[in-house]
């Protein structure tokens, strides 16, 4: 079998307006050799090339990148899907429709807790910018995403997030596990253990059944559980169970 690569997420820069506890990256102020807006152009043309289909624009915040919308729909123009995650903090009602126009698909944004634990993690204020966040989609009629790092800081409200998401009609729902890297590497006391996998793919599977969210377990969560594979047949909407591959 040839396996080529069909999905792509790209860090446009490591400049962000938050210091989260649990960021791989280690994210402050950009550098000072990311790619310039003609680089990032000629990486997309490279990326159509590789037959890229959906390439998820991140950071870092990557609206804190001024060109964000030209690379998006750059990406959009060569036949890749655009998404975007982001913490919320800056995105508006006009943010949403430049991204709708340069054909971004899903904006999801983050959400690490309960309004305590988020902002603990985060910033203070950034919980109540989150639903405000999630607010604007559901108005714009936006697909919308949440994205969730679990530690043992919050393996314990996923039921209270996931309450949350649905009474702000949020879409889906990725859940990933916090790995010893970046600023989580030096509190490796807030990662979970091994046999709470088993726990978050039961949850998934179940909260899939409900109906009420799609959750897709991210690529570091799982591994050839038939649960897990059927978590991921019905939210991607597929006919057979499908099975992590890469």
């Amino acid at each position: 079998m040839k396996y080529s690569p069909i999905a792509a997420v790209w860090e446009i820069t490591m400049g962000c307006n938050m210091r989260c506890g649990h960021c791989g990256s280690s994210c402050h102020e950009k550098l000072p050799d990311e790619l310039t807006t003609e680089e990032a152009l000629i990486a997309i043309a490279e990326m159509k090339k590789l037959g890229l289909k959906w390439v998820t624009l991140s950071g870092g915040e990557p609206l804190t990148r001024n060109d964000w919308p030209i690379l998006a729909g750059a990406l959009f123009k060569n036949g890749v899907t655009p998404h975007i995650i982001t913490n919320g903090w800056l995105l508006t009602e006009e943010i949403v429709k430049t991204a709708e126009i340069n054909g971004v698909e899903t904006i999801s944004v983050s959400l690490d807790g309960t309004k305590e634990t988020h902002d603990t993690t985060r910033k203070i204020g950034s919980f109540d910018r989150v639903m405000k966040a999630y607010d604007i989609l559901h108005k714009c009629n936006h697909v919308s995403g949440a994205n969730t790092t679990i530690t043992k800081q919050n393996i314990a409200q996923l039921d209270e997030m996931k309450n949350i998401l649905i009474e702000h009609h949020v879409n889906l729902w990725q859940l990933q596990i916090g790995l010893p890297m970046g600023n989580l590497a030096a509190n490796r006391d807030q990662i979970i253990s091994p046999e709470d996998i088993d726990y978050l793919l039961e949850y998934s599977y179940k909260t899939t059944l409900e109906g009420d969210i799609k959750v897709f377990p991210a690529d570091c969560l799982g591994y050839f559980t038939e649960k897990e594979a059927i978590t991921r047949q019905i939210s991607t909407g597929s006919s057979e169970p499908i099975l992590w591959q890469g």
